[in-house]
């Protein structure tokens, strides 16, 4: 699974860090990966491989719609996404018009699209079209009007309906499943900590909230009608099935979030006002959040959440074929050669400031 997963990010990590665009990409595919993303990855567990499908889908989107991508590479990773998140998840139909939405702002300013949508163009249609159409959105109009009173009754009532919860019940829980899309370990038994987890949501606001207010295009839009989804799905769980929701279900709409916060902030003036030295602490922090998560998750099966930091000497408890130590120096080593590896991409790719500026000449 492990290898899995990592084939397909990396897969959509070469479709949206290219060498000829700037370095804000690369912020968002690292705050897509939050430390439960990088531990369900790891393991047997359908959320790991459902995010990295997603993460796939929106980077080939990118590429093409975005990038101009004329190759096949972002047609093709979009026709492995797609059918791997139809394939993996029980609820796969909610998640995958999800992202179809929360992509559409792409899509629609594809020339191709455009081409294809004015065939549709009420205008040229003959009566018997307009009837069936009219037909069609009666129908829409009927099974929305069967919706309404259950709907509206789950909104105002504060207790469970019919055995099941209400919105306010998945409202009053939203901020334990932003713990679990975080990072609360194994089977959501080891949160990551109120310290650290009130930093990694600070570096998430650095990018999100700048992202909508001073971010221009497309991706504005995209990270709009994503964030709206990423807030609104755990209350529609609540007033539908209160006890049958996790927060790291919602890994694949953060994906969205994250990676269109970035593109936006790329296209924007605030990236030449911030500049590159933005980049490079938010990378770093993020990085450091990581190691951090992973030794504590390593922590929690010697010694406990509150255990002493000094399990490596003696625990009852070691990985498989290893000791704590030895499971030490593997992190290290492994956060050594991914720090080096991405200062080296971040190096090879333009700096923020002189694309903006560029364009800024060209215009005027």
């Amino acid at each position: 699974m492990g290898l899995m997963c990592c084939a397909l990010l990396a897969w959509a990590g070469a479709l949206l860090i290219r060498p000829d665009r700037w370095r804000w990409p690369v912020v968002g595919f690292a705050l897509a990966l939050t430390p439960m993303s990088v531990f369900v990855s790891s393991t047997v567990n359908q959320s790991g491989i459902t995010l990295a499908f997603s993460l796939l889908l929106v980077a080939g989107a990118v590429a093409r719609w975005m990038y101009g991508e004329r190759g096949r590479m972002a047609v093709v990773a979009m026709s492995v996404g797609l059918p791997g998140l139809l394939l993996v998840r029980r609820d796969r139909a909610l998640w995958v018009a999800i992202l179809a939405v929360s992509l559409a702002p792409l899509a629609l300013a594809g020339s191709w699209v455009r081409a294809r949508l004015s065939v549709l163009d009420p205008c040229w249609w003959s009566i018997r079209q307009r009837g069936v159409a009219a037909v069609a959105l009666l129908g829409v109009l009927l099974a929305a009007v069967m919706w309404v009173g259950p709907i509206v009754h789950r909104l105002l009532t504060s207790g469970e309906v019919e055995g099941n919860g209400s919105c306010w019940q998945g409202l009053g829980t939203m901020q334990v499943y932003l713990d679990h899309m975080i990072g609360t370990f194994g089977w959501i038994d080891t949160f990551v900590g109120c310290e650290m987890c009130t930093l990694i949501t600070g570096v998430c606001f650095a990018v999100v909230l700048p992202g909508l207010v001073s971010g221009a295009g497309r991706p504005v839009v995209a990270e709009g009608v994503s964030l709206v989804a990423l807030l609104a799905t755990p209350v529609v769980f609540g007033m539908i099935m209160f006890t049958c929701f996790e927060g790291r279900y919602l890994l694949p709409i953060w994906v969205i979030v994250a990676v269109m916060a970035a593109l936006a902030i790329g296209r924007s003036q605030f990236a030449a006002a911030a500049g590159d030295r933005l980049v490079t602490v938010l990378l770093t922090l993020w990085g450091a959040l990581h190691v951090w998560s992973l030794l504590q998750n390593l922590r929690r099966y010697p010694v406990g959440y509150d255990g002493t930091w000094w399990f490596t000497l003696d625990a009852l408890w070691e990985p498989p074929m290893m000791s704590n130590l030895v499971a030490v120096m593997l992190i290290a080593v492994a956060s050594a050669t991914s720090a080096f590896a991405l200062s080296r991409v971040v190096r090879l790719l333009r700096p923020d400031d002189d694309r903006v500026g560029r364009r800024s000449t060209n215009q005027n």
